[in-house]
C-alpha cells in the first residue's frame, strides 16, 4: 500500500510538472513538444485516477496536492481560454470532482465556468417540437446533469434526450441502470422507458452485448466505481 501511495505522489509531481509545461507552451499546442506532454498528462491523469480517489483524504494536506490542484485550475483556466476542445478537460474533471467530493474545494474555483458547463445543458437552439415528453423524474437539475453526460459522449441527441442512431438497446438500459443509481430513481425501467418508448426495457438484455459498448456507458459513472475507460475499480485501486 505504501509503494503505491508513493508512486501515486510521484505520479501526482510528474502530472503537475507536465501540465506547467502546457500552459508555457499553450501559443503552440500543435507542436511536437506539446502533444508529448498532453499525452504524458492525459496517461497519468487516467492511470492514476483509482489510486488518487482512493489514498486522497490519506495525503490531502501534502504540498504536492496543494500545488497540483493550483496548476490543474491555471490548466483548466488555459483551455476555458482557448475554447479547447482537446479530451484533457474530461480527463482532468473527475480529479477535480475528488477535491470537491471531499471537501477540499470550500469556494468555487476560478475555472467553474468550464468545470460547470460540462454538466449543464447548453443553452437551448430552435429545434422542433420532441416527440416525447421528459418524465419529471428527468426533469431536475441533478438529473439534467446525468443526461448531459450522455449528450457530450454522443449517446443522447441534445434536444430531446432521445438515443443517437447506432446506439443500442444494451447501451440505453445500462445507462438507465447507471443514471438511476446516481439520481435514485427506484422505478427505473418505466421512467426512461417512457422516455424512450421502449415498453420493456427490463427484458432487453445485456449479457450479449460488446463489452466495449457498455464500457463506453460505464466510463461516465466514475462516482460508481468505474475508471476512466468504464473500467471496474476494485478497493486498492487496481483495474479488474
Amino acid at each position: 500500500m505504501e509503494n503505491t501511495k508513493v508512486d501515486l505522489i510521484n505520479s501526482i509531481v510528474e502530472l503537475s510538472d507536465a501540465l506547467q509545461i502546457l500552459i508555457v507552451l499553450a501559443a503552440d499546442n500543435k507542436t511536437p513538444d506539446y502533444l508529448k506532454y498532453e499525452n504524458k498528462a492525459a496517461d497519468i491523469l487516467k492511470q492514476q485516477y483509482g489510486a488518487f480517489s482512493l489514498y486522497f483524504n490519506e495525503i490531502r494536506h501534502t504540498r504536492d496536492i496543494e500545488e497540483l490542484y493550483r496548476v490543474m485550475g491555471d490548466y483548466l483556466s488555459h483551455l476555458e481560454r482557448n475554447s479547447s476542445d482537446s479530451n484533457m478537460l474530461l480527463y482532468c474533471l473527475p480529479w477535480i470532482n475528488v477535491y470537491g467530493h471531499n471537501g477540499y474545494i470550500t469556494e468555487k474555483p476560478p475555472f467553474v465556468d468550464i468545470w460547470e458547463a460540462t454538466e449543464q445543458t447548453a443553452e437551448p437552439e430552435q429545434h422542433t417540437e420532441p416527440q416525447r415528453s421528459v418524465p419529471e423524474e428527468l426533469t431536475t437539475p441533478e438529473a439534467k446533469k446525468i443526461l448531459r453526460r450522455g449528450i457530450t459522449a454522443g449517446l443522447l441527441n441534445e434536444d430531446d434526450y432521445q438515443a443517437k442512431q447506432g446506439v443500442t438497446r444494451a447501451q440505453q438500459k445500462e445507462f438507465a441502470d447507471l443514471a438511476s443509481q446516481v439520481l435514485k430513481i427506484s422505478n427505473k425501467w418505466v421512467v426512461f422507458g417512457t422516455l424512450w418508448g421502449i415498453k420493456h426495457l427490463a427484458q432487453v438484455k445485456t449479457t450479449d452485448a460488446r463489452p466495449e459498448t457498455l464500457m463506453a456507458v460505464r466510463k461516465l459513472f466514475q462516482e460508481l466505481g468505474f475508471d476512466m475507460d468504464g473500467k471496474p475499480i476494485n478497493k486498492k485501486g487496481k483495474f479488474i
